[in-house]
């Protein structure tokens, strides 16, 4: 995991893959650029990051590991990309302040308890952008 006080962080292009817990606990994220080059999110690759206000998942991106995004506190909306098949178990869980999903596929596996403990949330929408 990275150990600092970053507050933007702006991912190379040439990385396609964010490794398990590599910005897990750096609650001083308060924004991340993900690059297109992007194919998947490992487990707890974001946990934890209790300023980040926001992440835009990049149309490349095809799997969101388990507890990717959990407790990422500051959340407000999330939209999940066509392109995602697999969404792992917990990946949104404990984001306190999210109050929008939107999924623009309705053909995403979900795994189990993706938005547990996520009060706020009055709004899951399932797109089909086809």
């Amino acid at each position: 995991p990275i150990i600092g006080q970053f507050k933007y962080i702006k991912i190379l292009s040439s990385i396609t893959v964010i490794e398990s817990n590599s910005f897990e606990d750096l609650n001083c994220l308060i924004q991340i650029e993900i690059p297109l080059s992007v194919t998947e999110i490992k487990s707890f690759a974001f946990s934890g990051c209790s300023s980040l206000r926001s992440i835009n998942i990049p149309q490349n991106v095809t799997v969101i590991g388990d507890n990717a995004f959990s407790k990422c506190t500051s959340f407000t909306e999330v939209i999940i990309p066509e392109s995602v098949h697999k969404i792992g178990a917990y990946a949104f869980c404990g984001c306190l302040k999210i109050t929008q999903l939107l999924l623009e596929s309705r053909n995403t596996q979900l795994g189990e308890n993706i938005i547990l403990d996520c009060p706020q949330l009055d709004n899951l929408t399932f797109k089909n952008t086809k």
